[in-house]
């Protein structure tokens, strides 16, 4: 049983008690978060031994079954029910009154938005009209009808009904003149119902992969359902209060979205905490910019409309999670640590955390998050790092933090506690550039900076022939930009072009840096002389990139801080190829060249088919632009389309190729790899069985209908 799906199909075929117990008990120790399973152990356990153990194995894995994520209406019903026939009727307030009341809050806070909660709520409403409290009946039936009444879902409309009765038939004016308000935002929630069930039972039984995806419609549909604020000064009480009403279930509705979609996927998407924490701080704010948030305020009387929908069992004492709709700074703080739990693996989630507690002026507790994150000994994924070395990214998080709190000791202490790591290579290089930074920018040292980027080149002498130069490109950047010392800069560049054994070898990122300094910084008479002479140096080492013979010229204008806009060079600079960005310093440029780089590995640069065709240069063999040279080169193409390419590049060092048949070429690349198509001896190949004989040449009907045009 490899997957949840699985066990779920194997359920139906248990051939006796035993085994279907197995079988759940497998399913909550292995995928605890399958609330499916969760349910039906719990209503097989209250089937045969009873309400109490039932309650009993619910509450004990409260963490795993009852998180306040799981927004499955199902099963906290049979949670709440389970606590309800677990305890005895009582007609005043006790322990196990207030503990069934709060069970059935925790209920609907979690899981009462959901479009299929109309069973939940129909549970609580039984409860509270005829089980609980006789002092609290009231209070708390009038607050879940009113909660239920504006929740678009499958047969949610008996609550708005039953409010629209006891209004008509007991009520007094108030209450009447209150279901008149609500009457038209009931029916748009009647007439919503039908699509919203329908998107969320999408969302839960799609028989796809993308769960993320499938929730990220619903969390779209939820916020883009949300009642806007209105500004009437005319509205009647009862008219305010029904539309705060609406704004509750607005927000519950996208609370619940953001709770099913972290239940179905929160392992695989911490983004999504972040988004509920920033929508909970949101939330506060507009709260606090409501007249009727301030004291003395236009809406004097919306305090006593929230008492009729505030329910006597309260949850202030539980986590500001179980709020139906979380919101502030310290519900926002709650998400954050929840996620920094469920993606433990994830230094963005921590270090959100640690941000949220920081800006509560709680630092120790955001240093202890951190410090907790660094205990981790997370991996990183650099593919040109070596195997298991540990990511820098948490220390570096931690230097910055104690700095901010502590002091530049305090910092520097944490750069030392990482001695033996570095100087056994067993943590990411980044830690170099995260330490420099924070003696530069923090600590303005610009001296300690300097030494510690060549304490980095001394231990690690390989950050000089990495392929994306990251960490040379940082240092001449400090250097030029920092440190006003464009020599030392240009020195490291060569430096680490001089590291390699051949300059056909030199990532292309390099020569764009070294000749940007030499141009940017042209104080002498022979500036443009070294920017030449680099030119003509990669231009032997094949790395001439895309552009052509204007790249050069561009980036010698473009370094001056201008673009030659006008339309004859706008056409020049399209027909060419080269973007329309202007670098300005050697991160931008290495960001820039980052992504040249990715294009020419994907073998999507437009500079492979030009208006005036593919000329020599185009596609010359040692040019890394060409995707076809180096996946020849690489001898990963098909033998057929192989001859072919190779006939190509042939014909274009000596003339101008047809664009077209470069064209099919890289349009088969892209497709690459496929099966031939069926030849006239065998239309069919839908057996089992591997061919002995040699595939077909798939360009054998091209070439046929070229002779045919001929």
């Amino acid at each position: 049983m490899a997957t949840a799906r699985d066990l779920q199909a194997q359920l139906a075929q248990a051939r006796s008690p035993e085994e279907y117990v197995d079988m759940l008990q497998h399913g909550v120790e292995h995928f605890p978060r399958v609330a499916l399973f969760w349910r039906l152990y719990a209503e097989h356990e209250r089937a045969t031994r009873g309400p109490e153990v039932a309650w009993k194995l619910l509450n004990e894995n409260e963490e795993k079954a009852l998180c306040w994520c799981r927004c499955d209406a199902d099963l906290w019903r049979v949670a709440a029910e389970c606590c309800r026939d677990a305890h005895p009727r009582e007609e005043r307030a006790s322990e196990s009154t207030e503990l069934v009341g709060r069970t059935f809050e925790r209920a609907v806070a979690a899981a009462g938005a959901a479009p299929e909660a109309t069973a939940l709520w129909r549970a609580y409403r039984d409860w509270a009209a005829n089980s609980a409290p006789v002092a609290q009946r009231a209070q708390a039936k009038a607050s879940l009808l009113r909660r239920a009444s504006l929740i678009p879902g499958e047969g949610n409309d008996e609550f708005w009904r039953e409010i629209e009765k006891e209004a008509r038939e007991g009520g007094d004016e108030k209450d009447r003149e209150r279901a008149r308000a609500l009457d038209p935002l009931a029916q748009a929630a009647r007439r919503d119902g039908a699509a919203r069930a329908q998107i969320w039972r999408a969302a839960r039984h799609a028989q796809t992969d993308d769960d993320l995806g499938r929730w990220r419609i619903v969390i779209a549909y939820e916020r883009a359902s949300m009642p806007t604020e209105k500004r009437r000064q005319e509205a009647t009480p009862a008219e305010k209060s029904a539309h705060a009403l609406s704004i509750d279930a607005g927000r519950r509705r996208i609370a619940a979205a953001y709770r099913a979609a972290i239940d179905a996927c929160a392992d695989q998407a911490p983004e999504l905490f972040l988004e509920l924490s920033d929508w909970a701080e949101q939330c506060h704010a507009e709260d606090l910019a409501r007249p009727e948030a301030i004291p003395g305020g236009a809406d004097t009387d919306c305090p006593e409309d929230e008492a009729l929908i505030a329910s006597p069992f309260s949850l202030e004492d539980e986590s500001p999670l179980f709020q139906a709709a979380p919101s502030g700074p310290d519900a926002a703080v709650h998400i954050l640590a929840d996620a920094a739990k469920t993606c433990s693996t994830s230094v963005l989630a921590a270090a959100a955390h640690a941000a949220a507690l920081e800006r509560l002026g709680r630092p120790a507790e955001a240093e202890a998050a951190l410090e907790a994150l660094v205990a981790k000994e997370l991996k990183t994924d650099d593919p040109e790092a070596k195997e298991g070395e540990l990511c820098a990214a948490p220390w570096v998080l931690l230097e910055r933090h104690c700095r901010r709190h502590r002091g530049k000791e305090a910092a520097r202490d944490v750069f030392a506690r990482t001695a033996d790591l570095r100087k056994a290579k067993k943590i990411d290089a980044r830690i170099y550039e995260g330490h420099a930074v924070v003696e530069s920018r923090a600590n303005n040292d610009k001296l300690a900076a300097r030494r510690v980027f060549e304490l980095g080149l001394d231990q690690r002498p390989e950050l000089l022939q990495r392929h994306d130069a990251v960490y040379v490109l940082t240092f001449a950047h400090f250097l030029e930009t920092d440190c006003g010392d464009a020599d030392s800069a240009s020195a490291v560049i060569e430096r680490s072009i001089a590291a390699y054994k051949k300059e056909q070898d030199v990532p292309h990122v390099l020569w764009d840096a070294l000749v940007s300094i030499y141009h940017r910084h042209a104080s002498s008479r022979d500036a443009a002389m070294k920017a030449r002479a680099v030119e003509v140096r990669r231009k032997k080492a094949g790395a001439g990139g895309v552009g052509g013979a204007l790249m050069a010229l561009w980036r010698d204008v473009s370094s001056a801080a201008i673009l030659p806009l006008n339309a004859t060079d706008t056409a020049w600079r399209v027909r060419e190829a080269i973007p329309a960005i202007l670098v300005r310093d050697l991160a931008s440029c290495r960001d820039h060249a980052s992504k040249l780089e990715a294009a020419r590995a994907d073998g999507l640069l437009a500079d492979e088919i030009d208006n005036g065709g593919v000329d020599a240069s185009d596609l010359d063999a040692g040019d890394d632009g060409d995707a076809v040279a180096i996946l020849l080169s690489a001898g990963t193409l098909p033998p057929n389309l192989r001859r072919l390419t190779e006939r190509i590049h042939t014909k274009a060092r000596k003339q101008v190729a047809d664009p077209r048949a470069v064209q099919f070429v890289l349009d088969a690349l892209l497709r690459a790899p496929l099966p031939p198509p069926p030849t006239k001896k065998r239309g069919r190949d839908d057996d089992d069985e591997d061919d002995a004989e040699a595939p077909p040449d798939a360009f054998r009907a091209r070439r046929a209908a070229k002779r045919a045009a001929k």
